[in-house]
């Protein structure tokens, strides 16, 4: 008798191609990631590139930089009645719109007849880092305003030395409200007083803390006094202190307020894989947070004062990082004010 032919597999040899099949595929997996986080990367570096090329544009167009929050629609208070959507207060964000084809979000923001709406804050994507997974916990990214991005306000320690605040980061605070009538400030920087070079100085730069690209007044600003400052922490709303800038400070901290703060957080990409990631964190919300971190592995990518970007890699020096974001190292509150960037400083 002639035996029966065969006409599938056996259960071993099934068992026997999907273990190499998943082997295969736990090969495989790793590097499709890393080809995958690689194109996130490329395309973060082509948005901070883009802010950083508006930043310049403005330049051109106002004869100064930025100012991390600035008026819009001015109205001379003494003029009444006062129109409802009159000096609305914006961030550095809002005021590159012009220059990144969002000119008729820009006009609603200058019209003093409009009040705040969701016309003023519609969601843009270019305001966001592919890599950035934070966001996805606290909004829908289709229909919220968020950023990955922000900008260099300098030194994190409050200031009224106008020689010192321009020495120490590019974007200044131009909001000024004395109760009576609009003054616009004079901290104007411009690209002839950046003493150190503008490839030498960040414009902008990831945050895994930013939140609304709108947003110009944070809580933790608005505190009058320390109970102030504690209350806002203890019943904060917001992911962070600060919506969409970054500062730097003097000397890292290295005591302890509210239990929380440590030398570590002001770091680039400080603490930001623990629970510094997750909403309405207490480390988040802290003014220390307000550093450059991504998740992208080992560094952040900043876009510098003319426009070119880099990857500023997680051990640079803390000096090297103040320097950065100095325009004037010899004028400005480091404490190592005669500091020389290195070529691995400016990253690659």
């Amino acid at each position: 008798m002639r035996s029966r032919q065969r006409t599938g597999f056996t259960l071993v040899e099934l068992l026997v191609v999907i273990t190499i099949i998943g082997i295969l595929m736990g090969l495989l997996l790793p590097a499709v990631n890393m080809v995958r986080e690689s194109a996130r990367r490329s395309q973060c570096g082509n948005r901070v590139r883009q802010l950083a090329l508006a930043v310049n544009t403005f330049h051109e167009s106002k004869e100064r930089y930025p100012g991390w929050r600035e008026w819009t629609a001015r109205w001379d208070l003494r003029r009444t009645p006062v129109p409802a959507g009159a000096n609305k207060p914006a961030s550095w964000m809002t005021t590159l719109l012009p220059y990144m084809d969002h000119e008729p979000t820009s006009k609603y923001w200058e019209n003093p007849k409009k009040r705040f709406s969701g016309q003023l804050s519609p969601p843009i994507p270019s305001f966001l880092c592919p890599s950035d997974r934070t966001l996805e916990g606290t909004q829908q990214l289709d229909e919220a305003p968020e950023t990955s991005y922000v900008a260099n306000a300098g030194c994190g320690r409050p200031l009224n030395n106008r020689k010192l605040l321009k020495a120490n980061g590019l974007f200044q605070d131009l909001v000024y409200f004395d109760g009576q009538s609009l003054q616009r400030p004079t901290v104007h920087l411009r690209l002839i007083e950046l003493t150190d070079g503008a490839t030498h100085t960040i414009a902008v730069s990831e945050n895994l803390q930013a939140e609304f690209w709108h947003q110009s007044t944070p809580k933790l600003y608005r505190a009058r006094n320390v109970k102030e400052y504690d209350a806002i922490l203890k019943n904060r709303t917001h992911r962070a202190c600060y919506s969409n800038i970054m500062v730097w400070w003097p000397k890292p901290p290295t005591g302890s307020r509210h239990g929380i703060l440590n030398s570590q957080l002001c770091q680039l990409n400080g603490q930001a894989t623990n629970d510094i990631l997750r909403d309405r964190s207490p480390q988040a919300f802290m003014p220390f947070a307000a550093r450059p971190s991504s998740n992208h592995k080992g560094g952040v990518t900043v876009g510098f004062a003319d426009g070119h970007t880099a990857f500023i890699t997680n051990d640079i020096d803390y000096i090297a990082y103040q320097s950065l974001l100095t325009p004037d190292n010899a004028k400005s509150s480091m404490l190592n004010r005669a500091y020389q960037l290195s070529p691995t400083d400016l990253g690659n």
